[in-house]
C-alpha cells in the first residue's frame, strides 16, 4: 500500500526571471489564441486578419507613427499603475485621471496663459496635467485610506464623473466659437502644440517623458525608503503595519504618482 502524497502550495519570495518572461509571453500566445478562435467561429481566417494587421502596423512608417503615438500615454498610465498595483492599490482610474490632465492642460492654454511663450506654456501644461491627474487620484486614496472605502469602485466611478465633465465643458462653456456647433474646444494656439518627430504624429517631449518616468518608477522602487516599503506592504500589510510602516502614506504616495503620470 503507497504512502499518500502530500502536496503543499507556498507562495514564491522572488520570482525567476525565466518566471518573468515566460507569463506575458504565454499571456500574449494566449489572448492571440483565443482571438483565433472566436475570428474562425466568424468563418474568418486568423491568419489572414493578423497578416493584415501586423503588416499595416509595423510594416508601414504610418502604422509605426500611430504605434507609438497610441503608446505613449498607455505607457505614462501603465508606469504609474505599476507603482499602485505593486502596493495592492488597484486604481482603476488611469482613464479619469488622463482625462483630468486633459481639461487642466487645455484650460490653461486656451483660457489662462494663451500667449505665453512656448518654453513656459508647454512645461506649465505638463505640471498642470500632473497635479489634475494626482488630484483626481488623491480623493478615492483617502478614501481608502481613511475610511477603508473599495478603491476598485471608487476609482472605476470617477472615470465616469471625469468623461461627464468632458462632455459638460465641449457641449458648454468650452465650445469652440469656430467649430460650426460641433462639440470641440477651439483649437490650442500653436505656441502650445508640442513639436514632433519629423514626418510623424510623435510628439517626443512626452515620449522622453514616458521613458524616464519608467527609469524614475525603477529607481523610487529599488533604492528608496518608500519604494521598499510598497513592495512590503503589498506583499503583506499585517507585516508592514507590525514593524511601524504607515499604510495611509503608502496609499496616498502611490494613488498620487500614479494618478500624477496618468494625467501627465
Amino acid at each position: 500500500m503507497g504512502f499518500p502524497i502530500a502536496i503543499r502550495v507556498e507562495k514564491r519570495l522572488e520570482t525567476p526571471t525565466w518566471l518573468k518572461i515566460t507569463i506575458p509571453i504565454s499571456s500574449l500566445v494566449l489572448a492571440l489564441a483565443l482571438a483565433s478562435v472566436v475570428f474562425a467561429l466568424q468563418g474568418l481566417s486568423p491568419l489572414a486578419i493578423y497578416g493584415t494587421t501586423f503588416s499595416r502596423v509595423l510594416g508601414t512608417r504610418m502604422g509605426l507613427s500611430f504605434l507609438f503615438l497610441k503608446t505613449i500615454p498607455l505607457l505614462l498610465c501603465a508606469v504609474g499603475l505599476v507603482l499602485a498595483f505593486r502596493a495592492q492599490v488597484w486604481n482603476i482610474g488611469a482613464e479619469g485621471q488622463l482625462l483630468m490632465g486633459a481639461v487642466a492642460a487645455t484650460g490653461l492654454a486656451l483660457f489662462l496663459m494663451p500667449d505665453a511663450p512656448r518654453w513656459a506654456l508647454i512645461p506649465a501644461m505638463f505640471v498642470v496635467g500632473f497635479l489634475a491627474g494626482a488630484g483626481w487620484a488623491l480623493i478615492p486614496a483617502v478614501l481608502k485610506a481613511k475610511l477603508r472605502v473599495n478603491e476598485v469602485i471608487t476609482t472605476l466611478m470617477m472615470n465616469y464623473v471625469a468623461a461627464k465633465l468632458v462632455e459638460y465643458l465641449i457641449y458648454g462653456p468650452w465650445r469652440g466659437k469656430a467649430t460650426w456647433g460641433f462639440p470641440f474646444t477651439d483649437l490650442i494656439p500653436d505656441n502650445a502644440v508640442l513639436p514632433t518627430v519629423p514626418g510623424t504624429g510623435i510628439h517626443y517631449p512626452t515620449l522622453i517623458l514616458a521613458l524616464l518616468s519608467s527609469g524614475a518608477v525603477f529607481v523610487l522602487m529599488e533604492k528608496t525608503k518608500l519604494g521598499y516599503e510598497v513592495k512590503v506592504f503589498g506583499g503583506n500589510p499585517e507585516l508592514a503595519k507590525a514593524v511601524g510602516m504607515r499604510p495611509a502614506k503608502i496609499i496616498i504616495a502611490c494613488m498620487l504618482v500614479s494618478g500624477g503620470l496618468a494625467g501627465l
